[in-house]
C-alpha cells in the first residue's frame, strides 16, 4: 500500500502507517528480517519533508544524522540489516559495480559481504549492534564519503572493495566442498 502524504488528511495518514509499523514492531520484536511491505516508497510533500528535516536532523551533526537514517525508529542501535537500503543504491549506481547489474546472485553475497565488513570492523563491543558511540569511532562515514566521491569501487580499500570480496568469495569457494555455500 502507497501512502501519499499530498491530500488533506496527510497526519492521518501518517498516524495509521506508524500504528501499523508500529504493530508489526510488536509481532516482530528484533527481528533482523524485512518485510516486502516495509519497502514500499513513501511519498512526502516538501512540507513534510521539511519537518522531518526540522525535527530529525537539523538539531545532528552529520554523523547523527548517518545513525539516525540507518537506523530503525525503534532502536537506538544500527543492525546489519539496516544497511541493506544503503547497499542496493551502492550497486544500483556506483558506477564502479555498474558490471554487477545482471548478476543479482553477486549483488547479494557483495552486499552480505560488506556489511559483516562493517559490522566486524564498526562493531567493537561484537554484539551484533553498531550503537553511536562507536559509530563516532568509526571511519564508516568518512568512507562513504570517498565511495560516493570514487569511481572505481577498488580505490577504496575499506569495507566496500569489490576485489576484495571476490578474494574472500573465491576463498569460501575453495573451502565449500560441496559448492553449495553451506
Amino acid at each position: 500500500e502507497k501512502v501519499s502524504v499530498e491530500n488533506d488528511d496527510t497526519e492521518k495518514r501518517i498516524e495509521e502507517k506508524k500504528l501499523s509499523n508500529e504493530q508489526k514492531k510488536n509481532e516482530y520484536e528484533d527481528t533482523d528480517e524485512i518485510d516486502e511491505a516495509e519497502l514500499e516508497t513513501l511519498t512526502i510533500s516538501f512540507e513534510t519533508f521539511c519537518t522531518f528535516w526540522e525535527r530529525e536532523l537539523e538539531p545532528y551533526d552529520e554523523i547523527e544524522r548517518f545513525f539516525r537514517l540507518v537506523k530503525r525508529i525503534d532502536r537506538e542501535y544500527i543492525v546489519g540489516i539496516d544497511f541493506a537500503p544503503l547497499l542496493v543504491e551502492l550497486l544500483t549506481y556506483h558506477p564502479g559495480l555498474a558490471f554487477l547489474a545482471d548478476t543479482p546472485e553477486f549483488q547479494d553475497k557483495y552486499a552480505k559481504t560488506v556489511i559483516t565488513r562493517i559490522l566486524y570492523e564498526v562493531n567493537t563491543s561484537w554484539n551484533g549492534r553498531i550503537t553511536l558511540r562507536e559509530l563516532r569511532k568509526s571511519d564508516l562515514l568518512k568512507v562513504c564519503h570517498l565511495v560516493d566521491e570514487e569511481k572505481d569501487i577498488n580505490v577504496i580499500n575499506r569495507y566496500f572493495s569489490y576485489e576484495h570480496f571476490y578474494v574472500l568469495y573465491c576463498k569460501f569457494w575453495e573451502l565449500d566442498c560441496g559448492h553449495d555455500f553451506s
